[in-house]
């Protein structure tokens, strides 16, 4: 009898303080993702959301297909479609002022413009949303953001942490030829999270999490040894694989493309151009786009002169609604000239 009262108890105690998070000025909103087979995480269909940090709270939200909403749709329509990262998830900026909604106003509706855009993903989780999430015989167009240091990053399963949500990796051992590393399975774990992720405290034991974390590393790390700036190498162990399959991606989501007679871009931003403007990096990849003569656009011209603080977020660095507003004219000056 005790511990029925105990355990009646503590579920008492968890209703109440889900209730007070959700309807309290500390609410922080339920986590956006579930499980995908495919890709590992995806957005929650029909969805409305918040998300909060020290620098905005946002509400955002989810079409039927799990995208990023569009405000204009016409299924008579051919789609251009948006890839990339949290940069184009862009949950921290009101709907309307995400850069697919601004180029479709300025594209006068002429096509639908889609958002595919999914935090924590690389252009390997994107060949696969391409393949896998879209339409492929109504496209128009595929603009793909490729920014280059963080996406080296994911698609290297050997920097996935474990204790984020499954995701598919994809390596390559040449351009035609790939092995697709599944996410794993819906287990335990994961219907468990499912069900978390319906509330509040999810997201609060998520930080919790990450906070005890990431103290307990840095106790545990060794102190770092100087090195005479000479003698350090910029090449990134396991860098040619790292390579590999960010190239093996692009290509390959551009043969999906051309196969069905769709145009496709790639958008590239680098981390280093601001302090190294011949980036190593940014030139590797550009020397590879033009060898394989595929449509390619730097943006950091476009907005390098804008003051950091001007043109993202303080708290996190993505890009605001002024800097979503200003690639979407920019766009607009490419799909138009193309």
């Amino acid at each position: 009898m005790r511990i029925i009262k105990t355990m009646v108890v503590l579920l008492l105690v968890v209703v109440l303080y889900e209730l007070f998070l959700r309807y309290s000025p500390f609410a922080q909103g339920i986590t956006p993702m579930e499980y995908d087979a495919e890709i590992g995480m995806w957005h929650k269909r029909n969805f409305k959301g918040v998300i909060s940090k020290s620098c905005y709270h946002q509400s955002y939200e989810f079409d039927a297909m799990g995208r990023v909403k569009s405000l204009v749709m016409n299924d008579a329509k051919s789609n251009i479609v948006l890839l990339g990262d949290s940069q184009v998830e862009a949950l921290m900026v009101s709907n309307e002022s995400i850069v697919h909604n601004r180029l479709s106003e300025y594209l006068n509706g002429q096509y639908n413009v889609l958002n595919y855009g999914l935090s924590g993903t690389g252009p390997g989780q994107q060949l696969i949303i391409l393949k896998s999430k879209i339409d492929l015989k109504k496209l128009e167009h595929v603009i793909h953001f490729v920014f280059i240091e963080n996406d080296l990053n994911d698609g290297d399963s050997g920097n996935f942490d474990r204790i984020n949500r499954p995701k598919v990796f994809v390596n390559f051992s040449d351009a035609d030829h790939y092995n697709i590393v599944k996410p794993r399975s819906y287990d335990g774990i994961e219907r468990v999270r499912d069900f978390l992720g319906q509330l509040e405290l999810y997201v609060y034991l998520k930080k919790t999490v990450y906070h005890y974390r990431d103290l307990l590393t840095s106790a545990q790390a060794k102190p770092v040894e100087r090195v005479p700036a000479e003698t350090v190498s910029s090449v990134i162990p396991g860098s040619d694989r790292l390579w590999l399959n960010l190239f093996g991606a692009i290509y390959q989501a551009n043969q999906a493309a051309q196969k069905n007679d769709a145009k496709y871009s790639v958008i590239i931003y680098s981390n280093d151009y601001e302090t190294e403007k011949n980036s190593t990096k940014l030139n590797k990849l550009t020397a590879y786009l033009t060898q394989q003569k595929i449509n390619f656009y730097p943006l950091n011209p476009l907005i390098e002169n804008i003051p950091a603080l001007e043109r993202g977020f303080e708290c996190d660095g993505h890009w605001n609604a002024s800097t979503h507003d200003l690639i979407a004219k920019w766009l607009h000056k490419i799909i138009v000239k193309n």
